[in-house]
């Protein structure tokens, strides 16, 4: 579109990273720079396509909803040309400055224009590429500086005993010096917590103390968000030196985790504790609300409690398959404590456990020991009425299981497992090359790549047809009697199965579990305490992961 078209379509784009920035750069002093440039060259603006992505980094461009809304009206052609006082605004990013620069100009054909560099797209010999990368270039440079000298800054801070969080932390205020000072309405609850800890309660039941007392969390103070006390919160706050006066700073440094990034295909950071050295740890910064001796009495409870949690807790055979029918959330398993040298465990609704009773109407609190009992009697139940449909999981129990088949099997029988145990992996060996395919014609991953994979499935492929086609013909005792036997098979399989049932405890805790997830998918309990099975052959996903 030429430059002298008059009455254009424009579009305002600002941004201010933090309320510090400067105030010419200010997002109404930006509005009122690029509306005044649009005047003098007979643009016209809605305050429609005016976006404005005030206190967003330059550098997080997901996070900025204003610039995605900006592109998404740029490919409906609403506007004719976007407007940005400078560079530094549009992004402080270099690889995304020339990304959506492209995207703007050569896919969407929007004029861009930069007043403070006098960049335009429009006009030759103001549109130079080398103009807009070079000051790209500065503003990704300068937005590293300034986060440097921020790390600096809050370093220096720290070590002056400055609290450098955004929010103070429960019972203490943070005052104008930036130093921490006591809160007398909620200091006493700190030194509560504490003592009821020392007292022998534990953080979960502290949490729901506090949540019945209507005690209102840091974040409720500080007007972010709405929150409830959980076990967690308790936790970290028995951990933390702040309430003798010790701060601790520059305790954590954001990396990027590269696996996650890679399965969202997007850049995605975790924290990681820095080497300890690496700390800035200041004593005496502010008043303390708890005195040493209690804070390090309530350090040897938690380290006591910490190293004899796995001689306390045993394993849950139901993991990862027991819900909530009510608010939809997982059942966890509590327990009680010791009678008459025997604990008891119980499976409870997680949202009630972390949140108390008001976060779900399931109430029910079942002995852990009866659902299982109850889940073989259903199993051995099942087992008898639907056959035909559970005898194809079985042969891949007996293969999972330590001790795998009862003794007395025979050496047809070891035959027959071992073909079908051979069926089933050529079918899984057939379903992966139909997958390749499909991914090849997406454009998933490269043909090489597909080819090789589809190479060793091949070979494996051939492998599976010669072994099943020698067990089909080998002869092992092909009588009469034999006949018979595989006539049987059905029934052989599931007394079996029953049999294993009836005996599972004998076997180690991993066969357990490999037991009931070849038939149990999940397991729903209602505030009536009724639990529904769900079981594999029934459910929409594999029988064995």
């Amino acid at each position: 579109m030429p430059f002298s078209t008059p009455g254009q379509r424009a579009a305002i784009y600002v941004r201010v990273s933090t309320d510090s920035d400067a105030q010419k750069d200010s997002p109404d002093n930006q509005i009122a720079t690029c509306k005044e440039y649009a005047q003098e060259h007979d643009m016209t603006v809605s305050s429609e396509f005016i976006y404005n992505d005030a206190g967003v980094s330059g550098t997080e461009m997901e996070q900025r909803r204003e610039v995605q809304r900006l592109l998404h009206d740029a490919r409906c052609g609403r506007f004719d040309v976007v407007l940005f006082v400078a560079i530094s605004r549009f992004s402080r990013d270099l690889s995304d400055a020339l990304q959506m620069k492209k995207r703007l100009e050569t896919v969407y054909g929007i004029r861009m224009v930069s007043i403070e560099e006098g960049y335009d797209s429009a006009i030759d010999g103001r549109n130079s590429e080398m103009v807009f990368t070079v000051h790209a270039m500065l503003a990704a440079h300068k937005s590293q500086e300034m986060s440097k000298a921020i790390q600096r800054g809050l370093r220096q801070s720290a070590k002056r005993g400055r609290h450098t969080g955004n929010i103070a932390p429960f019972g203490y205020a943070k005052g104008s010096d930036g130093r921490l000072r006591l809160d007398p309405m909620t200091a006493p609850i700190v030194v509560d917590i504490f003592q009821m800890y020392q007292s022998g309660l534990g953080c979960q039941a502290i949490a729901r103390i506090l949540n019945d007392r209507h005690v209102p969390t840091a974040s409720v103070l500080a007007a972010r968000r709405e929150t409830l006390w959980q076990a967690s919160t308790v936790r970290n706050m028995l951990r933390n030196p702040v309430y003798i006066g010790t701060i601790v700073a520059h305790r954590y440094t954001s990396l990027p985790d590269v696996t996650q990034s890679r399965q969202a295909d997007s850049r995605i950071t975790r924290l990681q504790t820095r080497d300890e050295d690496e700390w800035i740890s200041v004593e005496h910064a502010h008043p303390s609300i708890v005195d040493l001796p209690l804070f390090s009495a309530v350090q040897s409870l938690m380290d006591d409690k910490s190293q004899n949690k796995g001689l306390k807790q045993t394993s849950n055979l139901l993991a990862g398959k027991l819900y909530c029918r009510e608010c939809q959330s997982k059942m966890v398993i509590v327990s009680s404590r010791p009678r008459k040298s025997r604990t008891y465990r119980y499976i409870v609704c997680s949202r009630v456990r972390r949140l108390g009773p008001k976060a779900c109407e399931n109430h029910a609190k079942l002995r852990y020991e009866d659902v299982i009992g109850a889940v073989l009697q259903q199993l051995q139940a099942q087992l008898l009425s639907c056959a035909n449909e559970i005898a194809p999981l079985v042969s891949v129990l007996l293969q999972a299981t330590e001790r795998g088949a009862i003794s007395g099997t025979s050496g047809a029988e070891a035959a027959n497992r071992r073909l079908y145990t051979l069926e089933q992996e050529l079918a899984r060996n057939l379903k992966a090359q139909r997958n390749n395919l499909e991914a090849m014609q997406q454009g998933l991953f490269s043909p090489a790549v597909i080819e090789n994979s589809q190479a060793e499935l091949r070979r494996a492929e051939a492998y599976l047809r010669a072994e099943m086609k020698r067990l089909s013909t080998e002869d092992i005792d092909k009588t009469a009697a034999v006949e018979a036997e595989q006539n049987k098979a059905l029934e052989t399989v599931v007394s079996r199965v029953i049999t294993l049932a009836d005996h599972l405890h004998e076997y180690t805790v991993v066969s357990q579990r490999r037991f009931l997830d070849v038939f149990v998918a999940a397991l729903w309990v209602d505030h009536g305490a009724n639990v529904d099975v769900l079981w594999t052959w029934r459910a929409n996903h594999p029988a064995v992961r």
